[in-house]
């Protein structure tokens, strides 16, 4: 389940950039996430700079969608080198503007997808 949330640095840029989403989980001077219980955890309500919210990589991609109308997505393809068989790829569309594609080969869909977070981070300054 850990590999549902976003890592820990990706969780402290996104905290710099505003992110305050309701999160299951946080990071306390920990690189693995505690999950928060039944109580959602948020960023601007800790009293402890270093309790930093832990969301789920979905709640990112919807963070940018509905927040700074940034899409997110990711597709994988075949390819007989790669481990598993198969490569991971995303896509960054600034809606309105003309769609960023990278064409880096991913091994798993979460290090696509914290690449599109990254690209996105560039467009939202």
């Amino acid at each position: 389940m850990e590999k549902l949330f976003v890592p820990f640095e990706l969780a402290k840029q996104l905290k710099e950039k505003g992110f305050n989403e309701p999160c299951l989980a946080l990071f306390n001077n920990s690189n693995t996430p505690i999950i928060s219980g039944n109580t959602p955890v948020y960023n601007s309500k800790t009293e402890d700079e270093s309790i930093i919210c832990s969301p789920l990589y979905q709640q990112v991609v919807d963070w940018f969608r509905e927040k700074h109308k940034i899409e997110l997505s990711t597709t994988s393809w075949k390819k007989e080198s790669a481990i598993g068989g198969i490569v991971w790829y995303y896509s960054v569309n600034d809606i309105g503007k003309p769609c960023k594609f990278n064409c880096i080969d991913h091994e798993t869909i979460y290090e696509a997808l914290t690449g599109a977070i990254n690209e996105a981070f560039k467009i939202i300054k």
